[in-house]
């Protein structure tokens, strides 16, 4: 039962990211002028960045999380969460972690990695890429 609710799951943070996607590229094309432009040549030329811009944004954000699980950030974050302390005057304290290691084994637990942002960014990446192929073929 589990995993089929975590395989529907799936699909709709897929579904969920690839409208959020298009909505994006919607609204770039718009603020870029694609739906005043004449020439078909600027037209694929502002929607090839539409898609650029989008699929770079995916995987970049996706690819920090997957930093972020293999604890690149653990350092920072520790740095806070210790300086929070202090202003804190340690109210509390004994309900937080105090040693690095504690604080990094119970945000190891916390963490996923989001691969679907950078499997769907680069499918807008490869969108973008055969419409810059069709912006060539125009010329």
């Amino acid at each position: 039962m589990r995993e089929e609710n975590s395989g529907k799951r799936s699909w709709i943070k897929y579904l969920v990211t690839v409208v959020v996607g298009a909505g994006l590229v919607v609204l770039i094309c718009g603020l870029k002028g694609a739906f005043r432009a004449t020439e078909p040549r600027e037209v694929v030329r502002i929607v090839s960045d539409g898609f650029t811009l989008v699929g770079i944004l995916l995987v970049c954000v996706g690819f920090l999380t997957v930093l972020n699980k293999a604890g690149a950030f653990d350092g920072l974050g520790y740095s806070f969460h210790s300086m929070a302390r202090v202003f804190r005057n340690y109210r509390n304290d004994d309900k937080t972690t105090k040693t690095y290691y504690d604080y990094k084994k119970a945000a190891d637990k916390k963490r996923k990695r989001q691969w679907f942002l950078v499997i769907v960014g680069a499918g807008f990446l490869v969108i973008a890429i055969v419409l810059v192929l069709v912006f060539v073929s125009m010329t």
